[in-house]
């Protein structure tokens, strides 16, 4: 057996760009199907990194990171603008619709 020292050795990482999206989409709960086609890292590769800096898909999708609780938050805030003004549209088309057919009489 290797003394431990080399056995950290060979396992370092050299953290380039594609190791950092890695983590990244990790953190954001996308699968490895999808992180692997966009920076070219195996699974392996993928839960190593992710494993190292303490990133899990669990805690996006459940909701209990920072990450999701931004991204909660920022949809939320724009659904509700959206919401808002679909509703502002269809309730003038009703008064619209009413006032011309009022009319039409």
């Amino acid at each position: 057996m290797q003394p431990l020292l080399l056995q950290l050795e060979r396992g370092r990482i050299k953290w380039n760009k594609n190791d950092k999206n890695a983590v990244r989409l990790v953190a954001l709960g996308y699968a490895n199907l999808l992180i692997t086609r966009i920076t070219g890292l195996t699974p392996g590769q993928i839960l190593w990194r992710s494993k190292l800096m303490g990133v899990r898909r669990s805690d996006y999708r459940n909701g209990t990171s920072r990450l999701a609780q931004y991204v909660v938050n920022r949809t939320l805030e724009y659904t509700d603008k959206e919401i808002a003004n679909r509703i502002r549209a269809v309730e003038g088309k009703i008064n619209w619709d009413i006032t011309h057919r009022l009319l039409l009489k």
